[in-house]
């Protein structure tokens, strides 16, 4: 009987035993997911660094692995002191361990922020306690130096192009730009990231116009970090297009291209000048070329200049070279016309062809002269070649008409010729002969035009705008000055600009 009830009592605690087993099992739980740890290479103090400053990290995960970081940059008071955090993700990113971070310094020049950053394990569990690293960051200012600047023996009109070079050690890349100005108006500057600006004209009026007066224009960079350096500057004299201004323009350009010691120039600039004389008093100016040759730095100096006026007289005299002008700046010479500009311009190899030099390339026969192409003789080239060329030349007593311009003359002296080419002349094939200005009558011209007239002058209307060119490919002033005058006069009226009639 005891031996029964021991057997029983044995049962009973194997039983309650299972039991108790059986009731843990019911309450087991998955192992609990550790979170990662994160480490910055930089711990502690550290010296100043540059405000570009690379930054290397790590993280590690007892039970997994470490897919991403989150970080934050954390600017000292009144600064935000919870940022929001930006996140990298390794899978997606080539390089998720390091990065190059460039600081906004401003201008003082030094920043103390705090680096925070905390990595993400597999099962998105954060690392709750971040690394933390505290900087020292400066930013040493850049410094602007002029490549071209103007002195104030230089003049230009309203526009400036200039161009600069930059000292910055500590800083550049792709923040560095640079804030230019006039005088005192730093409050509405202009801003780039290019080491070349040109000055827009509107930033020269004063009282909502042009002055004529010293300018001085100010240049400063400011770096990735955002500290502003010391503004170079320059100072210049720039004038007003005019001294009596219509909308903010002038009336005429004179553009005198002969140099002071070129064949007849004083003959050649009291011609042309005294027929601008007849225009009201101070409503045209007066441009020499070779007194102002640095004036122009790109096109749009070029373009700008030509917007502050009505119309431009060109002359080049019996220069044999090609014009710099005319060859640099002809699409921005197109470009006025189709916006209602008007030219008169007259000369020798003032365009390119077969065999020729010129300065205007023959696409602008086609584009704004009125014609298909230009006329073609068969004459020396040079090296004792005989060959197609479309230069033309012509002799004393060689007689021209206009029958646009109602004048006939006979030249009292032949063109000049460069040494070794063809001549300077040019015939076009002129789509309409009303838009010749000029006829060389048939056989005066060299090679002889044996039974022809040939087109050395045009008077073309632009398509669009209202613009005019009168091109012609010699000096008018080679006919006797009352013919001369009066057929200047006649093209130059039609400009309306004021300029009388005969």
């Amino acid at each position: 009987m005891m031996r029964a009830r021991g057997i029983l009592a044995a049962m009973i605690v194997v039983a309650l035993g299972l039991g108790g087993l059986a009731g843990c099992s019911k309450k087991l739980h998955p192992v609990q997911n550790l979170p990662p740890e994160t480490y910055v290479f930089v711990q502690g103090p550290v010296d100043t660094v540059n405000h570009r400053v690379h930054l290397y990290w790590y993280g590690t995960d007892p039970d997994g692995e470490v897919v991403g970081y989150a970080f934050r940059w954390v600017y000292p008071p009144p600064a935000p002191q919870s940022p929001a955090w930006d996140t990298i993700l390794c899978d997606t990113m080539l390089h998720c361990t390091d990065s190059l971070f460039t600081m906004i310094t401003g201008d003082s020049g030094q920043v103390t922020p705090r680096f925070e950053i905390y990595a993400i394990d597999n099962e998105d569990a954060a690392d709750p306690t971040p690394a933390v690293q505290r900087f020292l960051l400066t930013n040493i200012a850049p410094v602007v130096r002029f490549t071209n600047a103007l002195g104030t023996r230089d003049s230009t009109y309203a526009f400036a192009t200039v161009s600069w070079e930059t000292d910055d050690p500590d800083g550049g890349g792709p923040g560095l730009h640079y804030r230019v100005w006039l005088d005192g108006n730093e409050a509405s500057y202009d801003s780039t990231s290019e080491q070349t600006f040109t000055v827009p004209s509107a930033r020269f009026l004063q009282d909502n116009t042009y002055r004529s007066g010293e300018r001085t224009l100010f240049v400063q960079a400011v770096d990735d970090g955002g500290r502003s350096g010391p503004p170079a500057s320059m100072t210049w004299y720039v004038r007003a297009p005019a001294a009596v201004l219509e909308n903010n323009q002038g009336r005429l350009l004179v553009i005198d291209e002969i140099p002071s010691n070129g064949q007849n120039n004083p003959a050649f600039d009291a011609f042309y000048q005294g027929v601008a004389d007849l225009l009201p008093p101070g409503t045209y100016s007066l441009l020499r070329q070779q007194f102002n040759s640095r004036m122009f730095r790109s096109e749009r100096d070029f373009a700008q200049t030509l917007r502050q006026f009505k119309a431009v007289l060109w002359y080049r005299g019996g220069e044999i070279t090609v014009s710099p002008w005319l060859r640099a700046y002809q699409d921005s010479i197109g470009d006025w016309l189709a916006r209602g500009g008007k030219l008169y311009l007259d000369g020798l190899y003032l365009v390119e062809g077969l065999h020729t030099p010129g300065a205007l390339r023959e696409e602008f026969v086609s584009r704004h002269l009125g014609s298909s192409r230009l006329l073609y003789c068969y004459t020396s080239v040079g090296g004792g070649q005989v060959d197609s060329t479309a230069g033309w030349s012509s002799r004393t007593g060689s007689a021209f008409r206009s029958s646009v311009y109602g004048e006939s003359f006979r030249a009292l002296a032949g063109p000049f010729r460069m040494a070794d080419s063809t001549g300077g002349m040019r015939g076009f094939a002129v789509t309409d002969t009303n838009y010749v200005a000029l006829w060389a009558m048939a056989g005066v011209l060299v090679p002889p035009n044996v039974g022809f007239e040939v087109p050395v002058g045009v008077t073309v209307p632009q398509p669009f705008g209202g613009g005019r060119i009168i091109l012609v490919t010699l000096p008018i002033r080679l006919a006797p000055p009352a013919q001369a005058t009066n057929l200047l006069r006649r093209m130059l009226n039609g400009f309306g600009i004021g300029i009388p009639l005969p």
